[in-house]
């Protein structure tokens, strides 16, 4: 099953269903009616000619994950079931900014960054 929800913004947002969902429990918040769900796959729409290999770089040499690199997408592993789809669209195809708020940007890096290395 498909849901696609536009934010307030512009955003298309695609929600998939199936038997790969399921409860996670590593999600629930206290107090009631709160289930934990897993969210498998995130897609991250880049637009075309992307720099993928920094993308995939990035998420290798500074995060420190798990990355599979295909011919149009990256794949971060992050974490239990989790992946990051970076994902190249055609040509023309407007894609919208994502921004993640990291609490303590500091513990992504664990070594000081050389700025000669971007």
């Amino acid at each position: 099953s498909l849901i696609r929800v536009t934010c307030p913004w512009g955003n298309t947002i695609e929600v998939r269903g199936g038997q790969e969902f399921g409860a996670d429990p590593r999600g629930k918040q206290p107090g009631p009616g709160s289930e934990g769900l897993s969210m498998p796959q995130l897609y991250i729409n880049v637009p075309h000619g992307a720099n993928l290999a920094g993308i995939s770089r990035f998420y290798k040499e500074m995060v420190g994950a798990e990355v599979e690199e295909q011919e149009s997408r990256v794949i971060v592993k992050c974490g239990q079931g989790q992946e990051l789809l970076f994902e190249e669209q055609a040509k023309g195809v407007s894609v919208h900014h994502s921004d993640y708020h990291v609490p303590n940007p500091s513990s992504l890096f664990p070594q000081p960054l050389d700025p000669s290395a971007c």
